[in-house]
């Protein structure tokens, strides 16, 4: 049986790389994450909305890399990657399977 994170480790802001090195730490097989396209680059995220998880507004669509920098998941230092830092940190990992 495999283990596969959802979006990384549950107890972690999802879809951060905390929560990515957190689940490969505890185990995991692979990890899920979800991509969208911003203005300027593609970055890891769920939400059509900034609002509701982050200290972001607006729609995450209108997401550029200086804003996601600055982004910041509530009550943690967690901002928002791009799918480039998250390949960058989870390659070297050799998770068995990544589904994007």
């Amino acid at each position: 049986m495999l283990i596969i994170g959802h979006r990384g480790l549950a107890r972690v802001p999802e879809n951060t790389l905390a929560a990515f090195k957190a689940a490969y730490e505890e185990g995991a097989d692979g990890i899920e994450f979800d991509v969208i396209e911003g203005v300027d680059d593609f970055f890891v995220f769920h939400d059509e909305e900034l609002d509701e998880k982050t200290t972001g507004k607006g729609p995450a669509n209108l997401l550029t890399k200086e804003i996601a920098r600055n982004t910041f998941y509530k009550n943690t230092e967690e901002s928002i990657p791009t799918l480039e830092e998250v390949l960058e940190e989870i390659i070297p990992l050799n998770f068995s399977l990544i589904n994007l």
